[in-house]
This record gives C-alpha cells, structure tokens and sequence, in this order.
C-alpha cells in the first residue's frame, strides 16, 4: 500500500558522528544526496531514515525526518572533519536508537537495489549512502528496530542495565509477514 512513507539508507563513517546526531537531532549527508533528501521531504508524508556505520554489521537505529536540508539550520560538528562537501543540515526525530545485527533483516529484500548481474534485489542491508529502500523492506527493517527498543526500554527499566546492547529477538517471537500500513 502507498501511505505515502519513504525510507532511505544514511551511512556514517563512525559511531561518533551517529551518537552526536543522536543528542542533538540533526544531521548532513553527502551533497549529492540533498535533491533527493529534499524532494522526498517535500513531496511525501514522512521520510523514514536507517543509520547504519560502515563495516559495524548493523542498523544504529532510525530517525524520522522533520525539517527538509536548511542552510539556517547549522551543521554538526563532524563535517568539519570530512574531507569532502555536505549538505545542508536538517533536523531529526529519533525513534529507534537500539542496534540490530544485519543477520536479522538480511532476508528482507530491497526491490530498489537490483544486482546488476543476476537482475535480483539486494539484502536490504546493501546500499550505499542515501540508498532508497522499498516500503516492505523499510517496514520490516522497522519491526525489528521497534522490538530492540522495546526491550532495550524494558531492560533499562529493570534496573538491569543501560540498555545500550546489540539485541537479539526472543525466540519465540516471528517478524509479521507484512506490516501493517496503519501509520
């Protein structure tokens, strides 16, 4: 179903620069991404954003995009580090900062990356910065963030811990074979 929802891949270089967008809700990307970042900001309902460290095996967590790239809006520290141009800064809303191992969605096929040798989508867990990603796939990616938060909450209340883990589904839970478009 169309409800109007886009999901995009964002790649960082490091924990770092995810942990600082994480405190202050906001983030800059690649240059080359802005058009595309500010089309789908300004022609859909939500834009859903995946985090995802190069070469961490995971998903950092997801960030609902609130405001389309400003140059009013001021950048994050770590550009100034980068070694190549950014675009202007725009605002997030963290829904999810519990990570999930790759393991745990590599089944979910993203219809928007096709393999150019055997014409058949991608793990959802392979892109590049900026990368769409299909609704289905975003969706389930979403499922098992929304469940690692969860627990992560529950373990945090529980006075067990922090819950800053890497978290692993019970095993009696199953990921719904398709999410519902109740957004």
């Amino acid at each position: 179903c169309d409800i109007g929802v886009r999901y995009f891949m964002i790649k960082s270089w490091n924990h770092d620069n995810v942990y600082e967008a994480q405190r202050t809700n906001v983030w800059a990307t690649q240059e080359k991404n802005e058009e595309m970042l500010t089309h789908a900001y300004k022609t859909s309902r939500h834009v859903i954003l995946l985090f995802s460290v190069n070469k961490s095996m995971a998903f950092q967590g997801y960030a609902l995009m609130t405001s389309a790239p400003d140059p009013d809006i001021q950048k994050p520290s770590f550009t100034r580090r980068l070694n190549w141009a950014t675009s202007n800064a725009f605002t997030l809303q963290w829904l999810a900062k519990t990570p999930i191992d790759f393991q745990l969605v590599g089944h979910l096929k993203n219809t928007f990356n096709i393999d150019e040798d055997t014409g058949e989508a991608h793990a959802v867990l392979v892109g590049r910065d900026g990368q769409e990603i299909n609704a289905d796939a975003g969706m389930g990616v979403l499922w098992f963030l929304d469940e690692a938060e969860a627990e992560a909450e529950a373990y945090r209340k529980s006075g067990k811990g922090n819950g800053i883990l890497s978290w692993k589904p019970p095993l009696w839970s199953a990921e719904p074979e398709r999410a519902s478009c109740g957004i």
